[in-house]
């Protein structure tokens, strides 16, 4: 639901924290859970892509 709040990403404060908080949560469940999915791993590349623009 973070990632749905977070779109369309912004240039802004709010947005980069709710997708550093998707990203941590990303993280949990590939390293705790050992769950990974398509619409994870491509919701990932778009935050990646995200903050690569930003950058």
């Amino acid at each position: 639901m973070l990632y749905v709040f977070a779109e369309p990403f912004n240039q802004d404060n709010e947005t980069q924290l709710l997708l550093k908080k998707v990203m941590a949560i990303f993280d949990v469940l590939e390293e705790k859970y050992h769950f990974q999915s398509f619409d994870n791993i491509s919701k990932r590349n778009a935050i990646y892509r995200y903050f690569n623009i930003k950058l």
